[in-house]
C-alpha cells in the first residue's frame, strides 16, 4: 500500500485486477486498474508501490521483473491506462529503490553481493555491491544469495539526508550511496538474534528460520520521520492465533528505538503517510468479507 494524501494505492497479486486506489475520506474506490496478464495493461503480481511527487511506480516481481510508472492524475483519469512498463529487471530482483531518473539500487538473490546496482541507460553494466555484517557466527560460511534469501529486504530512502534504510526480519541497517556506484555500511541495529538452515539441492535452494527463533518483523515502511516495522516475537506458526498482536516498532533515521505501538488487533501491509501523522494496514484477512483498511493515529 501506498498513503497519498486523501487516496489510498492498494495492490493484491492474487486479485484479477491488481492495483485499487481509495478514497479515504468517502471510502469509495475511485480507480482499480492493471490485470493479470502478459498483454497490454496487464502484469505479473504486484508487490510494490512508490509514490514521489505525482509519479507512481509499481514493481511486479516474477521470473522477469517489470517496473511501472505513471502520473497519479493521468492514471486516475484514465483508469490506469496511462501506466507504462519503463524497464525489466533480471531474474533474482526481489526490491528496488530509484536513486535518480536512471540509476536503482536493487536486492535479491544475488551470488556477487547483497546488492545491485543498476543504470537503465546501460543495462549491461551492472554492479555488485554490499556485504552482509554476519550477526550468527555460523553466517560467515553461507553464500551471499542465501543470505539474502533470509534476509529478504525493503529499502526506504530519507529524501533530506540521502540515508538508505534496509528492513530485513531481525536486522535494521542504514546505508548512503557511494561513488563510483556502491554503499557505504553506515550502522545496524539487531532486532532479534537469528539463525537459520540452508539446502541446497540443485534447482531448490531454501533458506528457513530455526524453530526457536522468533518470527521477526514481517513487514516495514517509512517516511522522512520514522521507520515503522511490524514486529512478531511469537516462535510458531501464526495462522490460527487470534490472541496475539504484533507490535509497531517505531524507530527514528539514526536507528533509535522510539516506541512501541499496541495496534489492538491482527495486521499486515504497512505504510505510512509523508506527515507521520498516520498509518494504515489491513485486517481481518481472513473475513469471508474480506480484509478491512485501519487507520492507526500516530
Amino acid at each position: 500500500m501506498a498513503a497519498d494524501g486523501n487516496l489510498l494505492w492498494i495492490s493484491d497479486g492474487g486479485a484479477k485486477t491488481m492495483v485499487w486506489v481509495l478514497d479515504l475520506t468517502t471510502g469509495d474506490t475511485v480507480a482499480s486498474f492493471l490485470r493479470v496478464g502478459n498483454g497490454p495493461g496487464e502484469s505479473r503480481p504486484v508487490i510494490d508501490i512508490k509514490l514521489e511527487g505525482d509519479r507512481i511506480e509499481l514493481f511486479s516481481r516474477s521470473m522477469v521483473p517489470d517496473l511501472f510508472q505513471g502520473n497519479t492524475d493521468s492514471i486516475l483519469k484514465s483508469n490506469g491506462k496511462t501506466l507504462k512498463p519503463i524497464h525489466r529487471f533480471s531474474p533474482g530482483t526481489d526490491r528496488l529503490l530509484r536513486l535518480s531518473d536512471t540509476t536503482f539500487l536493487t536486492s535479491g538473490s544475488f551470488e556477487e553481493g547483497r546488492f545491485r546496482w543498476i543504470n537503465t541507460l546501460h543495462p549491461d553494466s551492472v554492479i555488485y555491491t554490499g556485504t552482509f555484517a554476519d550477526h550468527w557466527s555460523e553466517e560467515r560460511s553461507i553464500p551471499t544469495a542465501a543470505k539474502n534469501r533470509f534476509h529478504s529486504a525493503r529499502l526506504f530512502r530519507h529524501s533530506g539526508n540521502n540515508l538508505i534504510a534496509v528492513s530485513t526480519p531481525y536486522v535494521l541497517s542504514l546505508f548512503k550511496p557511494s561513488v563510483p556506484q556502491g554503499v557505504e555500511w553506515v550502522k545496524d541495529t539487531l532486532l532479534a538474534e537469528y539463525q537459520y538452515d540452508y539446502q541446497n539441492e540443485g534447482m531448490i535452494r531454501r533458506s528457513k528460520k530455526r524453530e526457536h527463533i522468533v518470527n521477526g518483523s514481517s513487514t516495514a515502511t517509512a517516511n522522512d520521520h520514522h521507520i515503522y516495522l511490524l514486529f512478531d516475537t511469537r516462535t510458531g506458526p501464526t495462522s490460527n492465533d487470534d490472541t496475539y498482536y504484533p507490535l509497531i516498532q517505531v524507530y527514528d533515521w539514526n536507528l533509535n528505538h522510539v516506541r512501541n505501538i499496541d495496534p489492538g488487533c491482527k495486521l499486515s501491509t504497512l505504510t505510512v503517510d509523508a506527515n507521520d501523522r498516520y498509518l494504515y494496514a489491513l485486517t481481518d484477512l481472513g473475513n469471508d468479507n474480506g480484509p478491512q483498511i485501519v487507520r492507526v493515529a500516530l
